[in-house]
């Protein structure tokens, strides 16, 4: 599967939120997908994890995505994430970068390429 990256770098097609809504959530270990969204401190319904992508047109997102300052700040830009916008990088991807560095390295090359 090709990658998909969000507007913070993350690659979609690792998180466990799309893996629910690509292979549809009744094929999922549900206890695990609960487990993973749960580390962030809520008690969360299966329905609620999956996500088609938080770029997608789709409204299926995780319920985090619409709270997302990310999200909200690079789609009222129309970006395709933030590895394309003129501001890059800024505060608000610092906690996405304190804890990915994958994330970071692939805004980074996007950013580099969308400058040449």
């Amino acid at each position: 599967m090709d990658s998909l990256v969000a507007y913070c770098g993350y690659d979609c097609t690792k998180c466990p939120a799309f893996l629910a809504y690509k292979n549809g959530v009744q094929n999922i270990d549900k206890e695990a997908l609960i487990k993973w969204a749960s580390n962030s401190g809520s008690n969360l319904k299966p329905e609620e994890i999956i996500c088609s992508g938080c770029t997608s047109n789709d409204e299926i997102k995780f319920k985090f995505c619409y709270e997302c300052k990310i999200r909200e700040c690079a789609s009222s830009k129309d970006l395709v994430n933030c590895g394309y916008c003129e501001n890059y990088p800024c505060s608000n991807l610092d906690e996405v970068f304190s804890y990915s560095k994958e994330a970071k390295y692939r805004l980074d090359n996007i950013n580099m390429q969308f400058l040449e």
